[in-house]
């Protein structure tokens, strides 16, 4: 059981990571500040991580969080809170629109409007909660035009994300099928 938990926080902390390198290459020309992105793919692991591994996900997604944070920005402290806000809200955010869209703890009835769904309740609830603790921290000194940023990022990083999970998937099943054949 323990094995699987860590095997499981690796492997999440690791998809962070990667997407979150993979989001600098990508688009660094579309960040607003250190913060806040344009499209931001490691938003799409932490919805894929909260549907797929539930709790445990916010473990990962605060290990990958950590070792991204750039300390030439923010302190330790201020890092932890920011990494938590990052692992925490996407928990939030699945489980309040899992309740209220009725969906099962299989997945089963998930389909593109409750995923769409998903990605904008994820969107707003993590940039709020960057924003509020931002402005009171002083971070931010334009209130709500990076969150706007931040929420559209998210989304973008989610929709991408799904997207190309739901590729990965057609092709495994594609894959299975001839297999057994």
């Amino acid at each position: 059981m323990i094995i699987k938990f860590i095997g499981s926080v690796i492997g999440i902390a690791l998809a962070w990571i990667l997407l979150f390198s993979l989001n600098n290459l990508a688009f660094s020309h579309l960040e607003l500040s250190h913060f806040v992105n344009w499209i931001f793919l490691p938003a799409g692991i932490r919805l894929v991580a909260v549907l797929l591994f539930d709790s445990v996900a916010i473990v990962g997604l605060f290990v990958g969080a950590m070792v991204t944070s750039d300390f030439s920005h923010t302190s330790l402290p201020h890092a932890i809170v920011i990494a938590a806000i990052s692992a925490i809200n996407p928990y939030i955010a699945v489980n309040i629109s899992k309740y209220f869209l009725q969906i099962d703890g299989l997945l089963s009835n998930l389909k593109a409007p409750q995923l769409l769904i998903l990605c904008s309740t994820a969107a707003v609830f993590n940039s709020l909660a960057h924003e509020l603790y931002f402005n009171s921290i002083k971070l931010d000194n334009t209130p709500l035009s990076n969150s706007i940023t931040m929420m559209i990022g998210d989304f973008f990083g989610c929709l991408i994300m799904l997207y190309l999970l739901s590729i990965a998937i057609k092709l495994i099943r594609k894959y299975i099928a001839a297999d057994h054949v």
